[in-house]
């Protein structure tokens, strides 16, 4: 939106909207108000204790060269990066407990087959 000629203000009360999460809905709606007020973006952001500093600092980068945009989408990539890499390494994490689990529950099935087998076999 900003790429587009929207002010940050008119950007952030947009998003406001649209996000579903009530946290974060009142908190984009009080940046929007400090930032048409004349306040930083970035100061603005700060604020929030659950926004990264990475953002902030590119958010400051950004407003200080005047390419906020520019910063913003490179924000975007980074952490489009970070999200893939951590589903990456989640998935990595995740195929040894399925395989054991399934290990588990698989020997229990054969112990339930076998040993009637075996007690069947002794009685006779």
């Amino acid at each position: 939106m900003l790429a587009s000629g929207l002010t940050a203000a008119e950007s952030l009360a947009i998003c406001g909207e649209v996000i579903e999460n009530p946290v974060v809905q009142n908190d984009l709606k009080k940046i929007s108000i400090q930032v048409s007020q004349g306040a930083s973006l970035c100061e603005s952001l700060e604020k929030l204790t659950y926004i990264n500093n990475i953002f902030t600092s590119l958010v400051r980068i950004g407003e200080n060269t005047g390419n906020l945009p520019l910063s913003v989408a490179q924000c975007n990539s980074y952490f489009q990066a970070e999200y893939k890499h951590a589903i990456r390494r989640l998935n990595k994490l995740i195929e040894p407990i399925i395989t054991i689990i399934l290990g588990i529950i698989l020997a229990v099935i054969m112990i339930a087959i076998i040993l009637p087998t075996f007690e069947l076999a002794t009685t006779i």
